[in-house]
């Protein structure tokens, strides 16, 4: 799992809140009353609830990409290594 974090693609799952930048994060350390929390808002309920289950759909999509490619990737190194292996079993018999 660990050498895949330079492949690593941000979800948009947690659209409701908006990403703090550096400066933000150090600010926060002196906002004891909250003053500095800022949400993604819209327009209706309905729509909040669309755009959560198409960032959720898509999350989930890339998450099942990501997995296959790894399966896929696994599966056809093995099968070569195993080609590779008859290859030299026959050369040297």
């Amino acid at each position: 799992m660990g050498k895949n974090i330079k492949n690593f693609e941000p979800s948009n799952t947690f659209s409701l809140f908006n990403r703090p930048s550096l400066w933000e994060g150090f600010a926060r350390l002196t906002d004891y009353y909250g003053n500095l929390n800022c949400y993604n808002y819209s327009e209706t309920g309905e729509l909040a609830d669309i755009t959560a289950l198409k960032n959720d759909w898509a999350s989930l999509n890339q998450d099942m990409l990501r997995s296959y490619r790894e399966v896929y990737h696994h599966y056809v190194k093995e099968k070569e290594e195993k080609e590779i292996q008859k290859q030299t079993e026959s050369v040297s018999a």
